[in-house]
């Protein structure tokens, strides 16, 4: 339950750290059977328009921690769960029913918390499966 609470309290930490560099939330916690997407957003990089050709759509994994022990927030994401994150992307991309960017990538936000919720560090990688 815990654990729960934690991934919540950095999924909400996240989408605030998006709004201030500019990204449009479209959706949270997309669920299938393959797995979760925690945040789905539109990054536009010269500023909204809504002409896509500039922008992407990027699917991003939370991973929130409040202690190390186990690893960090970056070493949770491992290979296996990448696979998953891909396989949600592609059943997004052929349930969706609305215009989106020809462009995608995924990005991780990885969150380290203080033992009162308060952040610790929040380290944005984009396209954790390229690059």
């Amino acid at each position: 339950m815990k654990n729960r609470i934690t991934g919540k309290i950095g999924e909400k930490y996240a989408e605030f750290f998006l709004t201030t560099q500019g990204y449009k939330t479209l959706y949270t916690n997309y669920y299938c059977q393959f797995g979760e997407i925690d945040v789905i957003a539109i990054d536009y990089p010269h500023g909204y328009s809504p002409d896509y050709s500039k922008s992407e759509l990027v699917f991003i994994e939370v991973k929130t921690k409040k202690t190390s022990i186990f690893g960090t927030s970056i070493e949770a994401v491992t290979k296996n769960k990448k696979r998953k994150i891909i396989k949600t992307v592609f059943h997004f991309f052929q349930n969706s029913k609305i215009a989106l960017p020809k462009h995608w990538r995924i990005d991780l936000i990885a969150i380290e918390l203080e033992k009162t919720y308060k952040i610790k560090t929040l380290t944005h990688l984009k396209n954790i499966i390229n690059g």
